[in-house]
């Protein structure tokens, strides 16, 4: 009798640009807390600039044992955001990009 390999999981980068935890940051913990990881490998990236600071929707998804990168700005429209996004995206070998919000949208479509 053969068996058939373990199915791949497609590895899920989720880019969102917000600190606190509003709605989108709701709907993406749900997504991660539902079964995201069964199915599949997600991992979360945020933008970060300006000094250090409390970053609630950081920590929230590192609760969810879920790992986040990064991306680091310079000010709000830092076009280094964009250079960062495409080496996570090589590193990690991203099969499906998710964006929340303007930024990462744009982040995402490049």
């Amino acid at each position: 009798m053969t068996t058939s390999p373990p199915p791949i999981k497609p590895v899920v980068l989720i880019l969102i640009d917000t600190y606190q935890i509003g709605g989108p940051g709701k709907l993406i913990l749900d997504y991660l807390n539902s079964g995201a990881k069964e199915w599949g490998s997600p991992l979360v990236a945020g933008c970060f600039r300006g000094p250090p600071r409390e970053w609630p929707f950081r920590e929230a998804i590192l609760e969810a044992e879920v790992p986040f990168v990064t991306l680091r700005q310079k000010f709000a429209f830092d076009p280094f955001a964009i250079w960062e996004a495409i080496k996570v995206v090589r590193k990690y070998k991203i099969n499906i990009i998710e964006s929340h919000g303007y930024k990462a949208h744009f982040i995402a479509f490049l």
